[in-house]
């Protein structure tokens, strides 16, 4: 197991601190020998010295006994091994000890000498006589050093010292050490917590110095990674957020991101979401030949040239193309994309939609504003700039003259009013059919409204244009419209004008042909008529001027409503005023709209006269509001406007700007117009209706069909066709009727309303039979005041 740093560090200094206490007391030791050796050597010289001075009569007289005498003293030093006295010819004198013989080959010494020899300091002094510097002879004193005992004072001292130092060294290396270990032991747990990202955790106070600067910088790194790791989580969190809406909207929207390399003009990328866009794996996106293979052949060069070019600029590009689906149908896809610079070159990157359906949509809104819904055919726009072009080419010179079929069907009101819209729709669907059959490429159909069409045979002459009609109606009455269980033909009146003899202008072809298409009628219906000028072009120009009169008295302010109250037989009160439409003649006579609103209605203006009326009515119960002297209204819609947004915008409108009050305003529609678009008419009305206003549906029973839809249809009031009223006291089967209506209207919630009320006999009769509301000549005639009729109640 390798050791710690710190261990190593204790170790190392105490080796470090054991080796010089060794150097210390080996150098002590060696100094103390030296300093010994010096004072035995200063010791042996003085003693030698002493002696020499003692000896030197003796050596002088080389008196052996002299000698020997002078020597005796030192027999008492212990360290003393021996002492010799010799004649200069190196013969002993006196001696004491085992002293060695003198070497004959060294000479004598001129001066004091010492040696070491076998471990004894040996002093050699020579002896002078006198004072004539005479050698007299030399002395030898041997001496043991380790007789004197070694003092070891000065040893034990420094080892003393040197230990108490390592001692106290190892005491603060082990303090600091321990410190050391403590202080970097939390340096280690807060490192690491911050390796375990847990940044929380914070250092206590450590000792002073690098070990505490150490601790404020990990515990300042803790703050400052933990400060980031939130704001990263924050961002992390943040990104998870957007990157999932903008995965669940990438979802939502079918989108597909995309790269591709402007170089090549191929994808180098696309989100999986490619796969369940076209069925194909995004590894099959990436191949070099996917836009050969998968791009629709029209749509090709334009897709290479958008991926191949448009990276050149980082603005925004966008481009429909057809991609073929793994099942082998086309999807319309929009390419979105712009291009960026990076250091592998320009890329071109964005999002791959799928509007197949917004492409279908468009196609759809393109077809419908040249056809008819229901029928798929022409609509009457569109027909009228065909037979315009058709009539300008047949001016041409020498060009071939056309005919223009203007067909009415016979039964279709019936088979409407009978059995309702959506019967009403087949019967027309199943019509279109059969017109279809005997008609050329070349020829033209089209719905021009209602249950009118119209054919137009470029280059024919009359008698193929008349055998043409005749082998239409052949086909129609061959046919028969199966509905619960009953059959019904499919007649029709069909009005024939040639072009360019019978018009120049599209809407003088059309008038004349619809003219004829009347004489038809006239003649019997399910026929046909080729338009012949004098009373039948009297009879159109009479429409024409009368269209002429309507759009001047919208222009000129020509028009006014008269009002008619509504009363509550019991007590006499007016319930509201029903607002009537009048047109101001050139002599300032009023007309009735009986006049003018059938032309209005073939003519497309009954929605201008709708707009009008409907503004006028609302502005003036909003005007009775600011004079304090409030009335309610009734408006009549036509079936043209009802349940059209555009009316529904115009009535809240109207209603805003003139400060009128909702719950004063009830509308009517006719019972026909109802059931036409029976889901449209109920919305229409609930809208209303949640809006404040009131609805009543007028001429009911005059169909009777659609007797089963008023349970269905949120309605105010009912008012009974006039009809049903005039003679409650003479028919019994009128009475009978108009009890099941009020019975069935006050079972629903919904107040009955009788109208053509014309004596006060028929009050009483309606009184009886439940009816508790009442219009008619009787109570008073339209006019432009607000009137209050003067009747009393019955009971």
């Amino acid at each position: 197991m390798p050791l710690r740093p710190l261990t190593v560090l204790l170790i190392a200094a105490t080796a470090a601190a054991a080796l010089t206490l060794a150097a210390v007391l080996g150098n002590t030791w060696r100094v103390q020998s030296q300093l010994e050796t010096r004072l035995h050597a200063l010791a042996g010289r003085e003693r030698a010295g002493l002696l020499a001075r003692a000896l030197e009569p003796a050596l002088a007289q080389r008196n052996a006994e002299a000698a020997q005498a002078a020597l005796a003293p030192l027999s008492a030093d212990p360290a003393l091994r021996y002492a010799a006295v010799f004649t200069p010819e190196r013969r002993v004198l006196a001696r004491i000890g085992d002293a060695p013989g003198a070497d004959p080959a060294v000479p004598p010494p001129g001066e004091y000498r010492t040696s070491s020899v076998d471990g004894v300091l040996r002093s050699e002094l020579p002896v002078v006589a006198g004072t004539s510097g005479r050698l007299a002879g030399f002395v030898w004193i041997g001496l043991d050093p380790s007789a004197y005992g070694q003092d070891n004072t000065l040893l034990l001292q420094n080892a003393g010292i040197v230990l108490g130092g390592l001692v106290l060294t190892g005491f603060a290396l082990l303090r600091l050490g321990s410190e050391l270990r403590g202080g970097l032991g939390h340096v280690r747990r807060g490192l690491d917590a911050l390796a375990r990202e847990d940044y929380e955790l914070r250092l206590p106070a450590l000792p002073a110095g690098d070990l505490a600067r150490i601790g404020e910088t990990v515990n300042l790194l803790a703050a400052r990674l933990g400060e980031r790791a939130n704001s990263a989580r924050s961002q992390q969190m943040q990104l998870r957020q957007e990157s999932r809406r903008l995965g669940a909207m990438l979802r939502g929207i079918s989108a597909v991101v995309w790269e591709a390399e402007p170089r090549s003009g191929r994808f180098r990328y696309v989100s999986p979401e490619a796969e369940v866009l076209l069925g194909h794996a995004p590894s099959q996106w990436l191949a070099p030949d996917f836009l050969d293979r998968c791009c629709h052949a029209a749509d090709r060069e334009w897709a290479q040239g958008f991926l191949g070019h448009a990276g050149a600029s980082a603005r925004s590009h966008t481009m429909d193309l057809r991609l073929r689906h793994r099942d082998g149908s086309y999807r319309w896809l929009r390419l979105m994309g712009s291009g960026e610079q990076t250091a592998e070159g320009p890329i071109l990157t964005g999002l791959l939609l799928d509007v197949t359906e917004e492409k279908l949509a468009e196609q759809r809104v393109a077809f419908l504003a040249d056809h008819d819904s229901l029928t798929g055919l022409v609509n009457r726009r569109r027909f009228q700039e065909l037979l315009q072009n058709h009539i300008d080419a047949a001016r041409q010179p020498g060009a071939s003259p056309g005919a223009l079929l203007f067909l009415d069907l016979d039964q279709f009101k019936y088979i409407n009013d009978s059995y309702g819209h959506h019967t009403g729709d087949e019967y027309l669907r199943q019509v279109t059919q059969h017109l279809r059959v005997p008609l050329a490429p070349e020829h033209v159909l089209g719905r021009l409204g209602g249950d009118e069409f119209g054919v137009i045979l470029p280059g024919t002459d009359p008698d193929s244009s008349e055998l043409l009609c005749r082998t239409l109606l052949a086909t129609l009455n061959a046919q028969e419209f199966i509905h619960q269980g009953r059959s019904t033909p499919f007649p029709a009146s069909i009005g024939v004008a040639y072009f360019p003899q019978h018009g120049i202008h599209t809407s003088e072809l059309l008038a004349n042909a619809d003219t004829a298409m009347y004489e038809a009628k006239a003649h019997g219906r399910n026929t046909w008529c080729v338009f012949e000028g004098g009373g039948d072009l009297a009879r159109m120009r009479e429409k024409i001027h009368w269209e002429d009169r309507i759009r001047t008295a919208l222009r000129d302010h020509r028009l006014m409503l008269v009002f008619q109250p509504i009363v509550d037989l019991r007590t006499g009160k007016v319930v509201h005023y029903e607002s009537l439409l009048r047109m101001l003649g050139d002599q300032g006579e009023t007309i009735g709209p009986n006049a003018f609103i059938a032309v209005a209605e073939r003519f497309g203006l009954i929605r201008e006269l709708d707009r009008w009326v409907v503004e006028t009515a609302i502005a003036t119960q909003g005007a009775s509001r600011l004079r304090n002297d409030p009335v309610s209204l009734t408006i009549n819609l036509s079936a043209r406007h009802f349940g059209s947004a555009d009316m529904l915008e115009l009535i809240r409108d109207a209603t805003h700007r003139h400060r009128a009050d909702p719950g004063a305003i009830v509308f009517e529609v006719t019972e026909t117009a109802a059931v036409e678009n029976f889901t449209a008419a109920r919305e229409f009305i609930q809208a209303l209706r949640n809006a404040g206003y009131r609805f009543a549906l007028d001429d009911f029973g005059a169909g009777f069909s659609s007797f089963h839809y008023l349970k269905n249809l949120t309605v105010d009031y009912v008012k009974i066709d006039g009809s049903f009223v005039r003679h409650l006291g003479t028919d019994r089967a009128d009475r009978i009727f108009v009890k099941a209506i009020a019975d069935l209207a006050i079972g629903l919630g919904i107040r009955p309303i009788a109208e053509f009320v014309e004596n006060r006999a028929t009050v009483e009769h309606l009184l009886e039979l439940g009816i508790p509301l009442g219009q008619g000549m009787y109570f008073a005639a339209p006019t432009s005041e607000f009137i209050a009729p003067a009747l009393r109640a019955t009971a």
